[in-house]
C-alpha cells in the first residue's frame, strides 16, 4: 500500500488522534499545544497538520539535512513551524516541554537498541498526560493473513530492522508510561 500510493492516506489517519489530543483540556483547542513529529522526512504529515491546524505550533524533526530542506519548502506557508536536524533517540528539548508527538513509519526503521533509546526520548520530552501518536507497519499475528508477506518484506525492499521491528512488543517497550488509549490495523 505504501508504495503503491497509499502513504499519504495512511499519514493522514493521525490526524483523527492528533484531532481528539487538540480536543482534551490540556491542549487547549491546540492554543499553546506544542507537537513534535519525529522522523519528519520532506514535511508531508506536517503540512498535513498545518493545514488542519494552522494556528498548532509544531516542530518536526529528522536526521536528513536534504529532507529538512524539502519540508522547509513545503511548509514554509505556514507559521509556528521549526525543523530541526537532530537524531531521535538524543532530541534537544528539555523535560516535559511537548504536548503531543508523532511518529509514523519511523520504529520499522530503527534498530531494536536506538527504538529504545527513542521511547525513552519521548518519555522525557512528552508532558505528563501528553499524546504519542505511533503508526507504522503491522507487525506478526495482527493480520494473520499478511505474515508471508511481512516476512518477505525485508529482503525484497532492503530494510534491515523490519523483521526485528515484526517481533518487537510495542506494548513492553512503551512501558512504563504509556498507557494505549486506541490502536487500529486500519
Amino acid at each position: 500500500m505504501l508504495f503503491g500510493g497509499g502513504a499519504a492516506a495512511m499519514r493522514r489517519q493521525a490526524l483523527v488522534p492528533l484531532r481528539e489530543a487538540l480536543q482534551r483540556p490540556m491542549a487547549q483547542g491546540g492554543r499553546g499545544a506544542r507537537l513534535l513529529d519525529i522522523g519528519c522526512g520532506t514535511g508531508a504529515f506536517l503540512r498535513e497538520v498545518k493545514r488542519n491546524h494552522p494556528r498548532l505550533a509544531v516542530t518536526g524533526l529528522d536526521l536528513s539535512a536534504p529532507y529538512l530542506a524539502v519540508a522547509r519548502r513545503r511548509l514554509a506557508p505556514w507559521s509556528r513551524v521549526a525543523l530541526i536536524e537532530a537524531a531521535a533517540e538524543a532530541m534537544p528539548f528539555a523535560a516535559a516541554e511537548l504536548d503531543i508527538v508523532t511518529c509514523l513509519y519511523l520504529f520499522h526503521e530503527l534498530p531494536a537498541r536506538v527504538r529504545r533509546a527513542v521511547v525513552a526520548e519521548i518519555r522525557r520530552v512528552l508532558k505528563p498526560g501528553g499524546t504519542l501518536i505511533l503508526v507504522d507497519s503491522v507487525q506478526t499475528g495482527d493480520e494473520p493473513d499478511y505474515d508471508a508477506i511481512l516476512d518477505y518484506f525485508p529482503f525484497a525492499f532492503h530494510e534491515p530492522y523490519y523483521a526485528g521491528y515484526l517481533t518487537e512488543d510495542l506494548d513492553r517497550l512503551m512501558r512504563p508510561g504509556f498507557i494505549p488509549e486506541q490502536r487500529s490495523l486500519a
